[in-house]
């Protein structure tokens, strides 16, 4: 499949699954309002918290070894290097989901939200479907089947939630609020079951897997683990300071701020599953220029794909937080706020991913270790001042020094110039 034909499928499918997640966390804003939109993203971010912590980065590692296999044929190599991984991640998130399962009373106390320690004990099993989910994904993207990959990190998930939802919704009285963590937990169990079927007939016929050594892909996830963790530990630690510094309330509001724009992250992890491969080749290749030239048009292409809905949001924020209720208005100006970070981020482009696929993840580890720390120093000083709003802006501060710090490092440390002219190009090493 050519490489304009996979990035419009993977738009598709990535538009289809953001606005399936958009779905349910409407669905859920309707039913429990700001407290249950609180606790479900508390669950949801935990989740993929501790997954990501159990993947220990062999998920992108994976991936980045199956792509430079593939250029050269080398199908059984491929097949060992999944093969290798998945020993090491599926019994780290069976242990960390019993970890999770175990732990969740201190955790909510020290939550301090009703229903918080119900809410994590009912997702733990969840983690172990996040892991399989993102780790045959990317088995899937490696091995030349990026359409199938993209249908898994979205709206197959999305959309049994929502199903579920419905049916929810149609009961004569409405279940306690763990309910959605119930549908959470059942949907990615269900994605990961089909994540493995899916992989197992895509290699089936391929020869016998010839497995790498464990130590040097480990030694490379770990700080692919920490930067992909830090990531993600951004908006998690974002909810839980704000209903810590605020009010469960306020952190609902944030999430379903943060989640109107999920579409506007989509894209460029559209973008970033079709042109991860292609830029773990080409740098092996030495083609900085190519590397370039991907990088310039998934910028100008998510930046256009995008900008309708930006304007949307800039123009009539109350109107789109009053749809999840008259209870979200207040969170109108913190959608503005996180808009604008969702910006700058998209225009910068899939730095993370370069980084990792080109050997450079260190450098993500030490800027997404400082975003936490300003993160967190932002939070203790605004959101008891401006509660949701605050929230906002620490968030948004975050962003924008995550992107500023890949676009330096891309720069003068990869080599890479994106407003280089065509005779400018790189040089191959």
């Amino acid at each position: 499949m050519r490489l304009r034909t996979q990035v419009i499928w993977s738009f598709a499918l990535k538009g289809l699954g953001a606005a399936l997640a958009l779905a349910v966390s409407w669905v859920v804003a309707r039913l429990y309002g700001p407290l249950g939109s609180g606790l479900y993203a508390i669950g949801q971010t935990t989740v993929q918290v501790i997954g990501f912590i159990a993947l220990i980065g062999l998920d992108s590692i994976t991936l980045r070894t199956m792509a430079g296999e593939m250029k050269a044929d080398g199908r059984a190599a491929a097949r060992g290097a999944v093969k290798v991984a998945a020993k090491v991640v599926v019994p780290a998130a069976a242990l960390a989901a019993g970890l999770l399962a175990l732990l969740h009373p201190l955790a909510g106390r020290w939550l301090a939200t009703p229903g918080a320690g119900e809410v994590l004990a009912i997702v733990s099993p969840a983690v172990i479907g996040i892991v399989i989910m993102r780790f045959t994904s990317f088995a899937l993207r490696g091995a030349g089947v990026p359409v199938l990959s993209q249908s898994m990190e979205g709206p197959i998930t999305s959309g049994l939630a929502i199903l579920m939802l419905a049916g929810l919704a149609a009961m004569p009285e409405r279940p306690p609020v763990w309910s959605v963590a119930i549908i959470y937990t059942a949907a990615m169990l269900a994605t990961a079951l089909f994540g493995t079927i899916s992989y197992w007939r895509t290699v089936r016929h391929w020869p016998p897997p010839a497995p790498p050594p464990l130590r040097p892909m480990l030694v490379a996830g770990v700080p692919v683990m920490i930067a992909v963790v830090s990531g993600f530990a951004i908006d998690w630690l974002s909810m839980l300071l704000t209903s810590y510094f605020a009010s469960p309330e306020a952190a609902g509001t944030l999430r379903v701020a943060a989640q109107t724009l999920l579409v506007t992250s989509l894209v460029i992890s559209s973008f970033d599953a079709i042109i991860g491969p292609q830029i773990a080749a080409s740098w092996k290749a030495g083609d900085k220029a190519r590397i370039a030239s991907l990088l310039r048009k998934t910028i100008l292409g998510s930046l256009a794909a995008t900008a309708p809905i930006f304007a949307v949001v800039l123009i009539w924020p109350e109107f789109i937080m009053g749809l999840f209720g008259p209870q979200f208005v207040v969170g109108a100006t913190a959608l503005q706020i996180v808009a604008v970070g969702n910006l700058i981020a998209l225009s910068g482009g899939p730095v993370g991913s370069l980084l990792i696929m080109s050997g450079h993840e260190r450098w993500s580890v030490l800027f997404a270790l400082a975003a936490i720390v300003l993160l967190v120093a932002l939070s203790a000083w605004l959101v008891p001042l401006y509660g949701v709003t605050g929230g906002a802006i620490a968030l948004t501060g975050t962003m924008i020094l995550r992107r500023l710090a890949g676009s330096l490092v891309v720069r003068h440390v990869v080599g890479i110039n994106l407003f280089a002219r065509p005779s400018q190009a790189q040089p191959k090493p």
